[in-house]
């Protein structure tokens, strides 16, 4: 089965994410946490409301509202349920298998250099050679150049072909001497 294709188009980010709690195996307190954090989303998926205030609002224990709001940040898309971008992107490494601790000490701490492309900084502080950065940059801008379809170009005669015309038109011009005289 396509599960994205059993909901219908009109099935909003909400619905979707509370259809995923319906099938999660929690008990009805998580479930109604789980809800109410859910309905609780900014527009972008965040979750702005502080985490007392919900445990306040709801009559519940602050460790509580910390575990739904791990549940919630499972659910599909990946980033859902983040407090901020930073948290937003280490779930979506998660998600995606490629976190590691170095990545995260960057996006956690470091957002600004990465978003300035400050990669000088960011390689200072992470005692990596700049030539070692360079070297992967001059990499990945050679992968991306072969990779690219837009890229590709005929080849151009080599120097070796057109020593060999001159040769040719050389030996051609010298037949022709000698048939004149």
């Amino acid at each position: 089965y396509d599960f994205e294709n059993m909901t219908s188009d009109e099935d909003s980010l909400y619905d979707e994410l509370h259809g995923q709690i319906k099938i999660m195996n929690i008990d009805d307190r998580k479930r109604r946490v789980c809800d109410y954090l859910v309905d609780s989303l900014d527009e972008d998926g965040y979750l702005r409301e502080k985490e007392s205030d919900i445990a306040d609002k709801l009559g519940v224990d602050f460790d509580l509202v910390e575990e739904c709001i791990g549940l919630v940040q499972t659910l599909e898309p990946a980033g859902i349920c983040a407090r901020n971008l930073q948290e937003c992107i280490i779930l979506q490494l998660h998600s995606e298998g490629i976190y590691d601790d170095a990545l995260e000490d960057i996006i956690v701490n470091n957002i600004n250099l990465v978003a300035n492309s400050n990669t000088r900084q960011l390689a200072s502080k992470y005692k990596k050679k700049q030539e070692e950065s360079e070297d992967d940059e001059d990499y990945n801008e050679l992968e991306d150049d072969y990779e690219s379809e837009d890229n590709v170009e005929e080849p151009e005669e080599t120097n070796e072909e057109e020593e060999q015309e001159e040769v040719d038109d050389m030996a051609i011009d010298a037949y022709e001497d000698e048939d004149d005289e």
